[in-house]
Parts: structure tokens; sequence; C-alpha cells
């Protein structure tokens, strides 16, 4: 398990390559790029045109190098903190509504554990005292929800999760995997609208990490579809 725990922290030695590696950010792409070609030149300079380049401008070059990598192992170590905590958040709880899943993690093949419309109501006027008495509901409804979401059950997915927000609206981690979902299935107003909902609760700042990857996600997606409007009108 400490390789697993230490990989992300290795992505701090290369500048941008924690926001490429982790978020997917194109600015970290060329981030890592740029700082590549720095590093060359200076390479090429100190050994092979070491005799026709002053002392002085080789030392800038190697100040230069030093200072990029120096703002961009900073730039690291703070993307992969937060990486870092919203792993050991979802391993506390037992909780993933990412689009990744190891293979430790199994998918039953059980139908989801639908709630009674009557259990539902009286689970409800029993209060948020009562729900938080019995975490491991809303978990297993949780938990089933994933499932049917790695399993491409849509419609079942977003059920279960709209009867964990029936019971808990604060849950934060429901909502974003129903926001996940809501991209995957191209309804990106939905999604828009339920990413703006995510950032109005208190819960959602440990949450930050997830919710800036979840925006360029749908960035991404808008990207896609405008392009993909624009050859249509042309064609």
């Amino acid at each position: 398990m400490a390789p697993i725990i230490l990989t992300p922290w290795i992505t701090t030695a290369w500048p941008g390559l924690s926001r490429l590696w982790l978020r997917g950010q194109w600015t970290g792409l060329g981030m890592a790029a740029g700082f590549g070609v720095l590093f060359n030149l200076a390479l090429t300079v100190q050994f092979m045109w070491i005799a026709t380049v002053p002392s002085i401008s080789l030392d800038v070059i190697w100040a230069c190098v030093g200072l990029c990598w120096s703002i961009g192992a900073i730039d690291g170590f703070r993307i992969t903190r937060k990486h870092s905590t919203q792993l050991q958040i979802r391993r506390q709880f037992n909780r993933d509504y990412t689009d990744q899943h190891t293979a430790l993690e199994t998918v039953s093949d059980s139908p989801p554990v639908l709630v009674n419309s009557d259990e539902l109501g009286l689970s409800q006027s029993a209060g948020h005292d009562e729900a938080s008495k019995s975490p491991d509901i809303s978990d297993k409804l949780f938990l089933d929800a994933r499932n049917q979401y790695f399993k491409g059950n849509w419609f079942e997915s977003e059920s279960i999760i709209n009867q964990i927000l029936a019971e808990s609206p604060h849950d934060i981690e429901a909502r974003l995997l129903l926001l996940t979902l809501l991209r995957h299935t191209n309804r990106i107003e939905e999604a828009l609208i339920q990413i703006t909902d995510i950032q109005k609760w208190d819960e959602a700042k440990q949450w930050e990490f997830e919710i800036e990857r979840e925006l360029e996600l749908l960035e991404l997606k808008l990207t896609s579809q405008s392009k993909s409007d624009s050859s249509s009108v042309a064609a």
C-alpha cells in the first residue's frame, strides 16, 4: 500500500506534472514542457556551448532553472496535498464518487436497495438526529448508487442518490456523484445547476479539489460541444 500512497508526491519533482497527472489540466502540460525546454537548454549550454557562452549567462540560465523548479515544486506540493487529503477522506468514510475504482473494490450484482416511500417519509419525519444515529444506511445507499453508476445504470443510480439527498441534503459526496452522473449523461445544464448548489454548502469547502476538477471537466465538455455544433453548422 505504501507505494500507492507515495506515488502522487513523486509528481512534485517536475513542475506542472502534479496538475497534469492529478487534475488533467492542460496548463500542467504547458508548465512541464516549458520547464523541459529550459532545462535542456541549460544542459546544452553547460556541456556543448560552454566555450562560446559567457559564464555569467550560464549562471543566469541555471538561476532561471532553479527558480522555475522551486515555483513548480511549491505548486505541485499544494496540489498533491489537496489530492492526498481527499483520498484520506474517501478512505475514512469508504466513499468514492470518482470515475475510477481500484481492483479491490467489487461491484455487487445485487439490485439496489430501494427505500419504500412510506419508510422514507417516516425516516424524514424522524429528523436529522435519527439519521445521524444510523449513518450506515446512507453509506449503504451511497455504495449501491456508486455500483449502479459503474455498471452504467444511470436511472437506478440517480434514483438512489435522490433518496440520499431527500434524507440528507447536505451530503456533498452524494451531490458530487450526481454531478458526475449528469456530466456523463450530457445533461450539462443540470450539472451546472448542481455544482452551483454544491458550492453554497459550508461542507463543500473540504471538497474544493474535487469541485474544481468537475468544473474543469464541465468546461471541456462545453468546449467540445461548441466545436461539434460549429462543425455541424459549417457542414
